[in-house]
């Protein structure tokens, strides 16, 4: 299950790129999502870091989740920094979600033989 969680993230990491997204707009994307299906309103970098290994299987730094959180999310209005702690404020689109097309990438790899469980 793991591998094919991780799989489905890297192609898909690997579609939004392709659609002339930097790097640090698409692990903001996988940020957002993670904040969304761990209804997270508040944490730390840390957290943040932890909830994406989980969620989606990737292990990224904390220097570089800090830098898309400030530079990309709270640039942007969607969460704001206080003592360390980030929290979600009401720009944050709760609708809007990458995880249909993970869960569709997750499938084309499922029923396509590639990946066993």
């Amino acid at each position: 299950m793991k591998d094919q969680r991780l799989l489905a993230s890297a192609a898909l990491f690997r579609e939004l790129y392709d659609n002339n997204k930097d790097i640090y707009d698409v692990i903001s994307e996988f940020i957002r999502a993670s904040i969304l299906l761990n209804s997270t309103w508040s944490f730390d970098a840390t957290k943040c870091t932890q909830d994406l290994e989980t969620t989606f299987g990737f292990q990224i730094p904390d220097a570089v989740i800090k830098t898309c959180l400030k530079n990309r999310l709270k640039r942007l209005g969607e969460i704001e920094l206080e003592n360390g702690v980030y929290a979600v404020t009401n720009k944050l689109d709760r609708s809007k979600s990458i995880q249909n097309e993970f869960d569709a990438t997750k499938n084309e790899y499922k029923e396509g033989g590639q990946i066993l469980t």
